[in-house]
């Protein structure tokens, strides 16, 4: 298993790219047809997920498996029709350790360059949709607010709910990061 972890850890989060945050297995399907018919993407991705036996071995190796699926079926609608463009998209920067975070987006991060600007964002240059800013800079935030409990011997729990983190219905501005 070790082995075909290493060979699907694509550090563009391209489809059947598998992650190991934080002690759990992360897979990504991903389709990004630029011309289709209704329900092509959907159809791809069922179609992955069911022929992949590694997620089959890891769901199946023991009675306590869970499983959280995020799916989104829209392509970036800022940047390139691309894989590593399309939805879900995670937190994994380029020469950073941070905690992990992934995300998918329904509509666009008007000031993501601001966002990259400001907080030094080392996004992988093929990368070049908006909504990769989200979950980066909310593992920034898990980050610090680890760091933050480190320091002060508070739980991780205790000191993030001082650190700011974005709420479902926070405007996605540079004010609010």
């Amino acid at each position: 298993m070790q082995e075909q972890l290493r060979q699907r850890s694509d550090p563009l989060f391209t489809s059947g790219a598998v992650r190991t945050p934080e002690g759990h297995l992360a897979f990504v399907y991903k389709a990004a047809a630029e011309i289709g018919e209704l329900g092509d993407n959907t159809r791809a991705l069922r179609a992955a997920i069911t022929a992949d036996d590694l997620l089959r071995d890891a769901l199946a190796g023991s009675p306590a498996a869970e499983a959280t699926v995020l799916g989104h079926t829209r392509w970036a609608s800022v940047g390139i029709i691309s894989e590593p463009n399309a939805h879900p998209l995670d937190s994994l920067e380029e020469g950073r350790a941070n905690p992990y975070a992934a995300a998918a987006l329904n509509g666009d991060v008007d000031n993501h360059g601001e966002l990259v600007e400001a907080h030094s964002l080392c996004i992988p240059p093929a990368v070049t949709t908006d909504a990769k800013v989200i979950p980066t800079l909310v593992a920034r935030r898990r980050a610090e607010a680890a760091d933050t409990a480190r320091r002060s011997n508070r739980s991780p729990a205790t000191a993030a709910r001082s650190t700011r983190v974005l709420s479902p219905s926070s405007p996605i501005s540079a004010a609010a990061l």
